[in-house]
């Protein structure tokens, strides 16, 4: 009977000990993330309610216009995300999305709800890896610019990870969705689309 317990008493213990070292190193991942995020202007706050044990996390920042945005990193339909948002970004009229052209569901039924229409013939330089469409050809001569193209020419292909989801933009309400990668670069890469999205609209 002693040794049972003190077996029980030792399995706790390491329990105990692990979950520690692990709390330990998250603080330290949030510590870091919180300084590089600082490093480029921007704010970080660690997700859930008990963010010493959690791995989520939340940027927020504001573009050269002042459009205040948020990029967080959810656990969504299986896998993890990017989801950056501007709640008050400047699109004149109408919707815009952008989605890859290899993706899993046919972007008909996404776009459907927005009344919107295949763009053709695409802008110039457009990456052939993504679908356009717009309520108004003339939203994608206004808003779609060349540093949006290049931006986009950056992504890895999809559905790799740090590739591209989906933008979807209505008049003002800019989401774009990315999957997850641990690198900075992914995170410079799409809040550096929304920049130029908000930003670069005429």
């Amino acid at each position: 009977m002693i040794w049972l317990q003190l077996i029980l008493a030792g399995l706790f213990l390491l329990a105990l000990l692990t979950g520690l070292y692990a709390a330990a190193a998250n603080q330290r991942r949030h510590k870091e993330r919180a300084r590089q995020a600082g490093e480029r202007g921007w704010r970080y706050a660690p997700g859930g309610w008990q963010p010493v044990f959690k791995t989520n996390y939340r940027l927020t920042g504001s573009t050269m216009r002042g459009v205040i945005w948020e990029l967080d990193r959810v656990w969504r339909n299986g896998r993890l995300e990017f989801i950056w948002r501007a709640e008050k970004a400047p699109l004149p009229y109408g919707a815009v999305v952008v989605l890859p052209a290899q993706m899993e569901e046919a972007p008909d039924l996404l776009v459907a709800p927005f009344k919107l229409h295949r763009i053709r013939p695409l802008p110039p330089n457009w990456p052939p890896d993504y679908e356009l469409f717009a309520t108004h050809n003339a939203l994608v001569e206004r808003c779609l610019g060349t540093a949006v193209i290049h931006i986009l020419r950056q992504y890895p292909p999809w559905p790799q990870s740090g590739s591209l989801g989906r933008i979807v933009w209505q008049q003002k309400s800019l989401i774009i969705v990315g999957r997850y990668e641990n690198d900075w670069a992914a995170l410079d890469r799409i809040v550096a689309l929304g920049e130029a999205l908000t930003d670069g609209c005429r």
